[in-house]
């Protein structure tokens, strides 16, 4: 008898476990997010104020621009699912991009490692010339 009223209550609680309420995942996020790190290529120390923009055709308000925090980590946050082309670098260096695809209700992990290179800048050397200017004389006659 004793084995039987044990067995009803593991039975119980294990049904019990079974009907609870489970807290819900990620239910109505209609949207996702980007996080990661910018880094320096060469020496691997991560990259405060770097400028980093987003597009991609979901973007319907079109490119989020923000920079890397202090410790140059960055987030994007309620990103439509699509796929993005994440840009990086700043003002006159050469930028770096990557592509990711963003679902809905998840975190997509981006590290970026970038190097600060220059772009090419074209000049231009305007040169004038100047041809001397020697009118000729002007003959008035009378007469």
């Amino acid at each position: 008898m004793r084995t039987t009223s044990i067995f009803a209550l593991v039975a119980s609680l294990l049904l019990t476990l079974l009907v609870a309420p489970r807290p819900a995942r990620a239910v109505g996020e209609l949207t996702g997010r980007i996080t990661g790190i910018v880094t320096n290529r060469e020496s691997k120390s991560r990259m405060p104020g770097i400028d980093i923009t987003v597009t991609g055709p979901a973007l319907l308000t079109g490119p989020r621009t923000l920079t890397s925090n202090e410790d140059g980590t960055y987030e994007v946050v309620e990103l439509p699912p699509g796929v993005y082309n994440v840009e990086v670098g700043y003002p006159g260096t050469v930028t770096t991009t990557r592509r990711v695809e963003v679902r809905q209700g998840q975190t997509t992990p981006l590290d970026i490692q970038w190097s600060a290179q220059m772009q090419e800048v074209q000049t231009y050397h305007v040169v004038e010339e100047r041809h001397p200017t020697n009118p000729a004389p002007v003959c008035v006659e009378s007469g």
